[in-house]
Protein backbone atom coordinates (compact mmCIF):
# COMPACT_ATOMS: atom_id res chain seq x y z
CA UNK A 1 0.00 0.00 0.00
CA UNK A 2 1.08 3.35 -0.93
CA UNK A 3 1.50 5.68 2.18
CA UNK A 4 0.74 9.45 0.74
CA UNK A 5 1.34 12.43 3.15
CA UNK A 6 -0.81 15.26 1.82
CA UNK A 7 0.17 18.91 3.01
CA UNK A 8 -0.88 22.47 1.92
CA UNK A 9 -3.31 22.60 -0.98
CA UNK A 10 -3.57 19.00 -1.36
CA UNK A 11 -0.22 18.44 -2.75
CA UNK A 12 1.96 15.54 -1.67
CA UNK A 13 4.78 16.15 0.75
CA UNK A 14 6.81 14.51 3.39
CA UNK A 15 5.48 13.59 6.72
CA UNK A 16 6.36 16.22 8.67
CA UNK A 17 4.83 18.86 6.24
CA UNK A 18 1.58 17.36 6.87
CA UNK A 19 -1.07 19.70 7.60
CA UNK A 20 -1.90 20.53 10.83
CA UNK A 21 -4.57 22.97 10.80
CA UNK A 22 -8.04 20.97 10.89
CA UNK A 23 -10.01 22.64 8.13
CA UNK A 24 -7.36 21.83 5.22
CA UNK A 25 -7.56 18.29 5.78
CA UNK A 26 -11.77 18.67 6.04
CA UNK A 27 -11.26 19.72 2.34
CA UNK A 28 -8.94 17.07 1.85
CA UNK A 29 -10.82 14.63 3.03
CA UNK A 30 -13.71 15.73 0.72
CA UNK A 31 -11.12 15.70 -2.13
CA UNK A 32 -10.27 12.23 -1.84
CA UNK A 33 -14.01 10.79 -1.09
CA UNK A 34 -14.86 12.96 -4.33
CA UNK A 35 -12.39 11.26 -6.16
CA UNK A 36 -12.91 7.51 -4.53
CA UNK A 37 -16.40 6.88 -6.23
CA UNK A 38 -16.63 3.20 -6.74
CA UNK A 39 -14.28 2.30 -3.52
CA UNK A 40 -13.98 1.50 0.20
CA UNK A 41 -12.78 3.73 2.40
CA UNK A 42 -11.69 4.07 6.19
CA UNK A 43 -10.17 6.91 8.47
CA UNK A 44 -8.13 6.18 11.01
CA UNK A 45 -5.71 7.66 13.54
CA UNK A 46 -1.81 6.57 13.82
CA UNK A 47 1.19 7.63 15.28
CA UNK A 48 3.50 5.92 13.21
CA UNK A 49 1.40 6.00 9.42
CA UNK A 50 3.85 3.60 7.85
CA UNK A 51 3.73 0.71 10.76
CA UNK A 52 0.17 1.27 10.90
CA UNK A 53 0.04 0.61 6.87
CA UNK A 54 1.24 -2.94 7.63
CA UNK A 55 -1.63 -3.84 10.29
CA UNK A 56 -3.95 -3.10 7.58
CA UNK A 57 -2.15 -5.45 5.03
CA UNK A 58 -5.53 -8.24 5.72
CA UNK A 59 -8.90 -7.36 6.70
CA UNK A 60 -11.42 -9.41 8.29
CA UNK A 61 -14.42 -9.53 5.73
CA UNK A 62 -16.78 -12.32 7.18
CA UNK A 63 -17.51 -13.58 10.07
CA UNK A 64 -19.65 -16.84 11.05
CA UNK A 65 -20.52 -18.81 14.14
CA UNK A 66 -20.60 -22.50 13.81
CA UNK A 67 -21.25 -24.09 17.17
CA UNK A 68 -18.55 -22.87 19.68
CA UNK A 69 -16.39 -22.02 16.47
CA UNK A 70 -16.01 -18.77 15.09
CA UNK A 71 -15.03 -18.69 11.05
CA UNK A 72 -13.39 -15.18 9.69
CA UNK A 73 -12.48 -14.79 6.45
CA UNK A 74 -9.58 -12.38 5.74
CA UNK A 75 -9.05 -10.26 2.57
CA UNK A 76 -5.12 -9.41 2.00
CA UNK A 77 -4.98 -6.54 -1.05
CA UNK A 78 -7.70 -4.80 0.23
CA UNK A 79 -6.42 -0.91 0.89
CA UNK A 80 -4.48 0.75 -2.13
CA UNK A 81 -3.20 4.04 -0.54
CA UNK A 82 -2.99 5.82 2.69
CA UNK A 83 -3.43 9.56 2.73
CA UNK A 84 -2.36 11.07 5.32
CA UNK A 85 -4.07 14.44 5.83
CA UNK A 86 -3.76 15.74 9.48
CA UNK A 87 -1.35 15.94 12.27
CA UNK A 88 -1.08 17.39 15.55
CA UNK A 89 0.82 16.52 19.07
CA UNK A 90 -2.09 15.94 21.00
CA UNK A 91 -3.64 12.44 21.14
CA UNK A 92 -6.57 14.22 22.30
CA UNK A 93 -6.99 16.40 19.26
CA UNK A 94 -6.44 13.60 16.94
CA UNK A 95 -8.98 11.34 18.71
CA UNK A 96 -11.45 14.29 18.35
CA UNK A 97 -10.56 15.22 14.83
CA UNK A 98 -11.15 11.18 13.35
CA UNK A 99 -15.02 11.68 15.27
CA UNK A 100 -15.51 14.56 13.57
CA UNK A 101 -14.22 13.25 9.34
CA UNK A 102 -15.95 10.24 10.36
CA UNK A 103 -19.03 12.25 10.64
CA UNK A 104 -18.82 14.32 8.21
CA UNK A 105 -18.08 11.38 5.80
CA UNK A 106 -21.26 10.14 6.89
CA UNK A 107 -23.18 12.85 6.85
CA UNK A 108 -21.94 14.10 3.31
CA UNK A 109 -21.50 10.40 1.38
CA UNK A 110 -23.05 8.38 3.24
CA UNK A 111 -25.49 7.75 0.51
CA UNK A 112 -24.43 4.89 -1.35
CA UNK A 113 -26.88 5.90 -4.34
CA UNK A 114 -25.17 9.18 -4.81
CA UNK A 115 -21.30 8.57 -3.97
CA UNK A 116 -20.86 4.90 -4.32
CA UNK A 117 -18.73 4.78 -1.25
CA UNK A 118 -18.80 2.42 1.43
CA UNK A 119 -17.31 3.22 4.80
CA UNK A 120 -15.14 0.35 6.86
CA UNK A 121 -15.60 2.65 9.50
CA UNK A 122 -17.94 0.37 12.50
CA UNK A 123 -17.89 3.08 15.06
CA UNK A 124 -17.73 6.20 15.63
CA UNK A 125 -14.07 6.82 16.18
CA UNK A 126 -11.07 8.47 18.70
CA UNK A 127 -10.62 5.07 20.43
CA UNK A 128 -7.63 3.36 18.59
CA UNK A 129 -4.25 2.69 20.37
CA UNK A 130 -1.66 5.54 19.99
CA UNK A 131 1.97 5.92 21.37
CA UNK A 132 3.09 7.28 24.06
CA UNK A 133 4.22 10.54 22.19
CA UNK A 134 3.19 12.57 19.16
CA UNK A 135 2.87 13.61 16.46
CA UNK A 136 -0.24 12.27 15.82
CA UNK A 137 -1.55 11.68 12.18
CA UNK A 138 -5.45 10.87 10.98
CA UNK A 139 -5.72 9.32 7.70
CA UNK A 140 -7.65 7.99 5.11
CA UNK A 141 -7.70 4.41 3.67
CA UNK A 142 -8.67 3.85 -0.02
CA UNK A 143 -9.70 0.50 -1.59
CA UNK A 144 -7.73 -0.65 -4.59
CA UNK A 145 -9.86 -0.86 -8.26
Amino acid sequence: MDVIYIGPQGAPTVQSGVEQNKPAPLAHLRKILTDTKGHIYKVGIATNPVRRSYAHGKVAVDEREDGDLTYVTFQRGLWDRMFVIFQTLSGAEVRDAERDFIEVARKEFGDFGTHNLVTMNTSTGGEGPLGPRGPYFLYVLRSAG
